[in-house]
């Protein structure tokens, strides 16, 4: 429910980033985290223990998050163009800092995604299952975090560089234009429509590594006492992955990254797509290793993916282009978790190796030309050094 309720909320971020701006949309977005959060938590102390207060906590997560995911977007593109014109680096082609900065955030994610399961099974093991302490640190952490958003910086410009950054963001908008604002600009992009195929296969890619990895793989191999270090393992890659690749993607190209991670990526699905689960019947290394070949790549596809939005599509456009890698990664992700218990691993397997094959066409014949011809047109003598 959660991932699906991504989908409608993604309609109307462009307009909640462009009334808010994209740091105070990043802290309302994040209100019902936080709200998530506190439900959890008074639960164990009997204030909605029937899950009344986590229902509608959890549709609002997915109705807000997707601004969340949008506006954090917008706000990487601001902070990396600030930052490019600083340093007087033209970023009109793909050589700028955006890479840096959406990785960065990226591995921001992650990182928590990686303390949680680390601190929740160390205390698990130590202590039992102390879940007032668990879900009490969760609520502190979620608070603490949500402050932080509402507290980010704003690089400090001139007027003109204001202008230029400025125009990665968003402009005012309508209920209207925005709810229109994706389905516009799918039909008149073709670039976007190329690009769209990759954020399909990276919202599956997301349900696979959280649902069928873990629960119809790694806890039968190894008992579900070890799903919080498998899982603490891919986030650890991922983070990894999110530093390096971004500030790599700067240097050498948003594609070659890409193409590395997506082929990296491909390993787990095609694997379960032709072993049986036997295989991995207590073979640790054999798990772990799959779960940080899935972290890196999928991470550094996810990365490229929403990299190559932002460098393609500047002005009222960049957030629309980012809504719809949200919406994407929402339904698919969705249908991930849907398919779940309705198909076998193989089939999961085969559905996710199909889909990033197909990215990696569309990125290949469609988006590749897109970044080749804009960095062509970038103004003489701006070489991005």
């Amino acid at each position: 429910m959660v991932y699906y309720a991504i989908v409608p909320g993604a309609f109307v971020s462009p307009l909640i980033v462009g009334k808010l701006g994209p740091r105070l949309a990043m802290g309302f977005g994040a209100l019902t985290y936080t709200a998530y959060a506190a439900s959890i938590f008074l639960m164990e102390y009997g204030v909605g223990r029937s899950g009344i207060l986590m229902l509608p906590c959890g549709a609002g997560v997915g109705i807000t998050c997707s601004t969340l995911w949008t506006a954090m977007g917008v706000y990487c593109k601001q902070q990396s163009r600030a930052y490019d014109v600083a340093r007087g680096v033209d970023s009109s082609g793909s050589e700028g800092s955006l890479g840096f900065f959406n990785g960065l955030s990226y591995a921001g994610v992650q990182a928590g995604t990686l303390s949680a399961m680390l601190c929740s099974s160390v205390v698990m093991q130590l202590l039992g299952p102390r879940r007032k302490l668990i879900f009490g640190a969760l609520f502190t952490v979620a608070t603490l975090g949500n402050a932080a958003l509402f507290l980010l910086p704003t690089a400090p410009l001139s007027a003109a560089e204001q202008a230029a950054v400025k125009a990665a963001g968003t402009t005012k908008t309508s209920l209207g234009s925005s709810l229109v604002a994706m389905p516009r600009l799918l039909a008149r992009s073709k670039t976007m429509r190329w690009l769209f195929v990759c954020m399909i296969s990276c919202g599956f890619s997301s349900g696979f590594a959280s649902g069928s990895f873990t629960a119809d793989a790694a806890a039968p191999s190894l008992g579900e006492q070890w799903l919080g270090y498998v899982v603490a393992a891919k986030a650890g890659c991922s983070t990894t992955a999110s530093l390096l690749l971004g500030k790599v993607s700067d240097r050498v190209g948003r594609y070659p990254v890409f193409l590395g991670a997506i082929m990296l990526e491909l390993v787990t699905p095609a694997f379960f797509s032709f072993f049986d689960l036997a295989v991995m019947k207590g073979n640790r290394v054999l798990v772990f290793a799959l779960a940080c070949a899935m972290g890196f790549g999928a991470s550094g596809a996810n990365i490229m993916v929403k990299t190559m939005a932002g460098d393609l599509f500047d002005g009222p456009d960049t957030a629309p282009a980012l809504a719809c890698s949200t919406a994407a990664t929402g339904f698919t992700a969705g249908s991930s978790f849907l398919l779940g218990p309705n198909a076998s691993l193989r089939t999961k397997s085969r559905v996710f190796t199909t889909l990033t094959v197909c990215s990696l066409l569309s990125a290949t014949v469609g988006v590749l030309p897109a970044l080749l011809a804009k960095a062509k047109a970038r103004p003489a003598g701006k070489d991005g050094e």
